[in-house]
């Protein structure tokens, strides 16, 4: 039997962990993020009915996916419930803008004034977004980081806003003022608050993540990865960083959270949305009953020249009168004759 060379028996196990590793990264989940139908304004509203045609995803403690692919980072607190905390996303994209809304249900919802722009100091959502432009997702292990040269991470909290573009350690925000203006060109944010609901809105340019970022132009059947991580707090606090910081991460490789490369995936789909058919229009009033006619008067009879009799001719009446003398006589002659 031929011994078989270690540099065989090397290649055979790296090939084995190369393809471990390709499938220890690859996402198992997908979000659709679908086309734009409806034209969205950027105004926070509660009704959001133009988000109608983009898939909601809701995150929170109950949900299956986070059971299963997320967990809470935290300063010591305990997870928090759903009763709590539970937050909905709705994302679509068109050429020119991602757009963005969330609707987070907070009863404990906190922001410190102070705290300048580290998400990890308010109640507040880093959207982090990852474009695997050279596939380093999938060519790195389970544990390795892919690089972070095409990442791009909007924060906001309330009307908070910062970001932290590739290869920056800091966040970015307004009082940064070169790294912001390059950071939020273009952005269009709106916020709300209702209780203990808040909404924020974004729409944010392709331009702005292609030149930051290199992303590429978005087109139908792109991948992006991508994660909301959700700062939160169990109650209301007035001190950055305390015991009550927790932070829900949504879709990460719970080995290596801090890895791009174990973001959940988003996959930039066709519309989903069809819109509603225009109303027929109402048929068009039926033509009122007009009364009947009223009878006609029947025609008055033409006017008729009177007849004239005709005046007796003379020498035809004498005929007659004799006639009827001779017959008057002899009626008389036979009745004298049958008296003898």
């Amino acid at each position: 039997m031929k011994k078989i060379s270690v540099a065989i028996v090397f290649a055979i196990l790296f090939s084995m962990l190369a393809v471990f590793s390709v499938s220890a990264v690859k996402p198992e989940w997908t979000y659709d993020c679908a086309k734009l139908v409806i034209p969205v304004s950027i105004d926070a509203k509660a009704d959001g009915a133009d988000w109608d045609d983009a898939v909601a995803l809701v995150v929170n403690n109950d949900s299956e996916v986070f059971k299963k692919y997320g967990f809470w980072q935290n300063g010591g607190a305990d997870p928090i419930p759903s009763s709590i905390l539970s937050v909905t996303y709705k994302v679509k994209w068109d050429e020119s803008f991602l757009y963005i809304r969330e609707e987070r249900f907070d009863t404990a919802f906190s922001i410190v004034p102070d705290a300048g722009p580290w998400p990890w100091e308010h109640s507040g959502t880093l959207f982090f977004l990852y474009y695997d432009k050279d596939g380093e997702a999938l060519a790195n292990g389970e544990g390795e980081t892919a690089t972070w040269d095409y990442c791009y991470e909007p924060f906001w909290s309330g009307s908070i806003l910062s970001g932290r573009g590739p290869g920056k350690a800091q966040f970015a925000a307004e009082n940064d003022e070169a790294d912001w203006a390059d950071f939020s060109a273009g952005w269009k944010t709106a916020a709300s608050s209702n209780g203990d609901m808040y909404i924020f809105e974004a729409a944010i340019p392709w331009a702005t993540m292609t030149k930051m970022s290199q992303f590429p132009a978005p087109s139908e059947g792109l991948e992006l990865r991508f994660s909301p991580i959700i700062s939160a707090f169990q109650t209301k606090t007035t001190e950055s960083f305390g015991d009550n910081w927790n932070q829900l991460d949504f879709y990460v490789d719970t080995t290596s959270p801090d890895n791009p490369a174990g973001y959940g995936n988003m996959k930039l789909t066709g519309a989903i949305y069809t819109p509603p058919a225009a109303p027929e229009p109402d048929p068009e009033p039926a033509a009122p009953d007009l009364p009947a006619a009223a009878p006609e008067e029947p025609a008055a009879p033409a006017p008729t020249d009177p007849v004239t009799p005709a005046a007796p001719v003379t020498g035809d009446l004498a005929l007659v009168f004799f006639a009827a003398m001779l017959s008057a006589g002899a009626f008389a002659a036979r009745r004298f004759g049958k008296a003898k």
